[in-house]
């Protein structure tokens, strides 16, 4: 299983990557990129199967970007991280 971090706070992909222990947790790989541009590359070369993805980014946000994937990668799995207190997101529906 392959995970892909997205953040664009390079402290916080980082201390994702390597604060959780990824083989106990049955993950062979896991990946980091700090803007969508940088996962799309990722995704593009690698089989991923859950994203986590941070929802304030600047730029493409994380639910503009989880839009895109689910067209082209609709297996993937996603969550989303924030450390913001608006929860008032909402993902449009896949048609």
């Amino acid at each position: 299983m392959y995970v892909l971090v997205v953040d664009d706070q390079p402290d916080v992909v980082k201390g994702i990557l390597s604060g959780v222990n990824w083989a106990r947790l049955k993950v062979d790989r896991a990946f980091g990129a700090h803007s969508g541009e940088e996962a799309r590359r990722i995704l593009q070369t690698q089989q991923i199967d859950i994203l986590l993805c941070d929802i304030e980014m600047p730029g493409e946000n994380g639910l503009q970007f989880f839009s895109w994937v689910r067209e082209r990668f609709p297996e993937i799995k996603c969550s989303f991280l924030t450390a913001h207190a608006d929860f008032s997101y909402e993902i449009g529906r896949a048609h």
